[in-house]
């Protein structure tokens, strides 16, 4: 039986299982180990590009809800779409996957949830009415169109994919169950958090109540909160990296030495 080197406490490192798509959760699995947890991978959604016509009418501002949204737009659309046009992404995160396309974004909201953002809008522009183009998914945009409407943008909306529960073999159900409770459960989207539950059925509510849980923002949180499941987590800044380090604030606390280890007591 192997024991933790003379003189050294055994460090534990949390368990922060991982629901989101797996493009987010490679990224957050890097991060998470690298800031001393142990990442679980258990997707439960996957995208679906939708079929869409690229707008003819005249517009002000194009608004990009999701990085995977301003993909498949730039991509369909061509940057000449943008000439004339203003640019805003809701997070910083969406921000640069419009710059690597080649685009700058003109707003990004200090506070980066669909919440938030129709009232910072309002204020750059300054009460001048617009004209935007919001591209989102298929879940959530209509809420989002809605806000803007009441801040007086002129919004439509064009769902350019949908997210769907992940298909997951019974076995991999299975492995996942036998391996809880953990000490972290996250959600990144209201969408991976239902897909969880449907994923899972049953084994659903109690393996959440024996775990802590963490939603990225706001939106995320009052989604969880709707179905009776209460996050410990949510971070102040809205991305993977605020989420990490949210994490880490709850979690870690400074001993002698200046080493960090896991506090149970928390």
């Amino acid at each position: 039986m192997n024991s933790a080197p003379k003189g050294k406490a055994r460090v534990h490192r949390p368990s922060v299982v991982l629901t989101g798509t797996p493009a987010v959760s490679a990224k957050a699995s890097v991060l998470l180990r690298r800031a001393g947890f142990r990442p679980v991978r258990f997707g439960t959604i996957e995208i679906k590009p939708r079929r869409f016509r690229v707008p003819q009418e005249s517009f002000d501002w194009v608004i990009f809800a999701s990085g995977y949204g301003a993909r498949l737009f730039v991509k369909e659309a061509g940057k000449s779409f943008f000439s004339g046009k203003r640019i805003a992404a809701i997070g910083t995160e969406t921000g640069k996957v419009l710059e690597k396309l080649g685009l700058k974004p003109d707003f990004i909201p200090r506070i980066f949830d669909s919440l938030a953002f129709p009232g910072e809008f309002k204020r750059c522009l300054r009460d001048r009415r617009a004209r935007a183009l919001l591209v989102s998914p298929e879940k959530g945009g209509a809420e989002l169109r809605g806000a803007l409407e009441r801040a007086g943008v002129d919004a439509d909306r064009l769902a350019v994919y949908s997210t769907v529960p992940a298909r997951t073999p019974r076995a991999g159900v299975r492995e996942f169950l036998s391996g809880g409770p953990y000490d972290f459960i996250t959600f990144t989207s209201p969408s991976s958090f239902r897909a969880f539950g449907k994923i899972l059925g049953g084994d659903a509510p109690n393996l959440l109540a024996a775990s802590r849980l963490a939603a990225i923002g706001r939106v995320t949180a009052a989604e969880m909160r709707k179905a009776g499941a209460n996050p410990a987590v949510v971070p102040s800044v809205q991305t993977i990296a605020g989420l990490i380090e949210a994490l880490k604030k709850f979690c870690f606390c400074r001993r002698g030495g200046g080493e960090e280890k896991w506090d149970s007591r928390k």
